[in-house]
């Protein structure tokens, strides 16, 4: 099965994961042909049709949206891994914002820039797989590696974070410290990593369809929390999913 692994706009964790799999990786590359893997060669890319593509990063130029096009007609199967990749991430908090704004805030000299708003993969091309997190869970990693030498799809979590919470036992921080967590709402499959450190969920893995994003912020409302406070929570990772747009 022949893979490879491509990098948009973004911090490099999720291709850090994969390189992180050490002894795991040498066992998955018994049966992935990895042909590039741009993080740790120079090599160009090969012309021929690949099985898997896993990309990770936001797409926020012309030049990325075309490289993207281009690149989808060369594999079978593409991989949205990462927040940024699927809804545009941390990336996307600035779609709100004119971009003029945004680079007199960041920049010395905007006039150089050519980075502008933040999108998903799915803005531009048809994504088959989407791996959540920031950066993706690595054993959620290796099993959809797994799946795709089976040529059987990934298991996809239908549970939330909070779900996985109650299954470690831990107390509620929402319950107990008032601190607003968006475990009620956000897919889980990362084994409540954050909470079960005493870290409020931030939604990094995006929302599960069907959650009831209502009562949550009802709930952060009678906390006292501002709607626009609530949508920023929820647009930091979330991108312009249509329910943050109420």
């Amino acid at each position: 099965m022949r893979v490879g692994v491509f990098k948009f706009t973004s911090c490099s964790g999720c291709q850090m994961v994969l390189v992180n799999l050490e002894e795991n990786l040498l066992d998955l590359l018994r049966f992935i042909d990895l042909r590039y893997f741009r993080m740790v060669t120079d090599d160009n890319l090969p012309s021929e049709t690949f099985d898997v593509a896993i990309a990770e990063g936001a797409i926020s130029n012309e030049e990325e949206a075309l490289f993207l096009k281009k690149l989808r007609r060369s594999f079978k199967v593409l991989v949205a891994a990462g927040s940024c990749a699927v809804t545009g991430g941390v990336n996307a908090m600035k779609n709100t914002m004119p971009q003029g704004d945004v680079e007199k805030a960041v920049y010395t000299s905007p006039e150089t820039i050519r980075s502008g708003k933040a999108f998903g993969l799915n803005e531009y091309v048809p994504v088959d797989i989407y791996l959540n997190g920031c950066p993706v869970d690595m054993s959620e990693l290796v099993q959809a590696l797994i799946s795709f030498i089976h040529r059987v799809p990934p298991y996809t979590p239908g549970v939330t974070v909070c779900v996985e919470c109650k299954m470690r036992g831990n107390n509620c921080l929402f319950l107990t410290k008032k601190e607003p967590c968006l475990g009620p709402v956000t897919r889980g499959g990362c084994n409540a990593t954050c909470p079960s450190n005493s870290v409020a969920c931030e939604g990094c893995r995006g929302m599960l369809v069907g959650t009831n994003l209502d009562a949550l912020a009802l709930a952060w409302t009678n906390l006292g929390m501002g709607l626009e406070t609530i949508l920023r929570m929820l647009r930091k990772y979330g991108g312009f999913h249509p329910s943050f747009a109420r």
